[in-house]
């Protein structure tokens, strides 16, 4: 939302009888390095002995109040950027059914250890009022959210969506989580989807991401230039995936 993050408070669930304490040390490490990448000071936690282990963060930060990007913030005429490809919950769902390939997983992996701290700096830089990240309800379920709030449409060019490689196929093969369906039940009411759309990219579109990129709503005049700072600052899959018009009969159409 356009914040600065400072301070943040480990949470975590773990069953200390049944994983070994060196795993514990591990994730608490791992999330040690993140935050102290993002440039945030881990002060203290909580702990819970709970299977399966779970892990996560509550943060603090700031922000100007003229300044909070939000998800209702989006403008008639803006294009659509999106910072990372899609696809994380089918590759990791191959790997669990033993369909993905170590090079497949490790791409997927480096995504979801990215952080989105560039595209929050270059946002305010170029005056962004309207975006979110992607995450449990995959892009079109975000993407609907943004268009309510906004009180727009949106559309997406499905063609234009950059997938994780592995994913399209993998989405062939009917490899594709139960969170996607779901997702879908949630947006099909209100999403017109275009006689021809691509099926594996249609679920593509509502599978739900681990640590997800950012949907930004770009005036088009900036769009080029953020894009290419995008590109410069290692997000070279960015790309313009679909733009914001007006609101009509529906919040999204998903174009093939």
């Amino acid at each position: 939302m356009g914040g600065t993050p400072l301070l943040a408070l480990n949470i975590m669930m773990f069953p200390s009888s049944r994983i070994p304490l060196e795993v514990y040390s591990d994730i608490l490490r791992g999330g040690y390095d993140k935050a102290k990448e993002a440039g945030v000071s881990i002060i203290g936690g909580h702990s819970i002995d709970d299977y399966p282990p779970k892990y996560g963060l509550a943060v603090i930060g700031t922000v100007h109040p003229d300044r909070i990007i939000t998800n209702a913030g989006a403008k008639d005429g803006d294009l659509l950027i999106l910072t990372k490809p899609l696809g994380t919950g089918i590759i990791l769902a191959g790997h669990r059914m033993k369909m993905t390939t170590g090079d497949q997983l490790d791409a997927a992996k480096r995504l979801m250890m990215r952080l989105n701290s560039d595209g929050a700096r270059l946002m305010q830089k170029y005056g962004v009022r309207g975006a979110t990240d992607i995450t449990g309800f995959g892009l079109a379920g975000h993407a609907i959210k943004m268009a309510r709030g906004s009180e727009a449409t949106i559309r997406l060019n499905m063609k234009s969506v950059p997938v994780i490689t592995g994913a399209y196929e993998l989405a062939g093969q009917a490899c594709i989580p139960g969170a996607a369906f779901r997702n879908l039940d949630y947006t099909e009411g209100d999403t017109l989807f275009e006689e021809g759309l691509d099926y594996n990219l249609k679920m593509i579109a509502h599978d739900a991401q681990t640590s997800g990129g950012l949907l930004m709503a770009v005036a088009e005049p900036q769009s080029g230039a953020l894009l290419d700072e995008l590109h410069r600052s290692g997000h070279p899959e960015a790309a313009i995936i679909g733009n914001v018009e007006q609101r009509g009969e529906v919040s999204l159409v998903m174009a093939k």
